[in-house]
């Protein structure tokens, strides 16, 4: 990026270097591990095993992430579990179902 003066086409800044980074990339489809309702635990739990790590958040909804691998206290029913990159929210993972 340089800058001209209008009045003197010759007069042009020092060059400036910019770069764009590439897009970011969407997480992999999460995987996780499920312990099912007991009589003695009437809630179940999923816990995802990949991707792991800080730049990851995690959804069983779609709409409400958290940084926690664990969701507790579930109730029966279905789950789309998804991964968002949390540098770019809009990077969401496909859902594991």
């Amino acid at each position: 990026v340089t800058a001209r003066n209008t009045s003197d086409p010759t007069c042009v800044s020092t060059a400036l270097s910019v770069t764009i980074n590439d897009v970011p990339n969407a997480p992999d489809q999460p995987t996780a591990s499920v312990v099912q309702p007991t009589c003695e635990t009437p809630s179940g739990k999923i816990s995802i095993t990949a991707p792991l790590g800080a730049g990851y958040e995690y959804s069983i909804d779609g709409t409400n992430y958290q940084p926690s691998v664990d969701f507790i206290n579930l109730t029966s029913g279905t789950y789309s579990v998804t991964a968002r990159n949390t540098s770019d929210p809009t990077c969401v993972s496909t859902a594991l179902s």
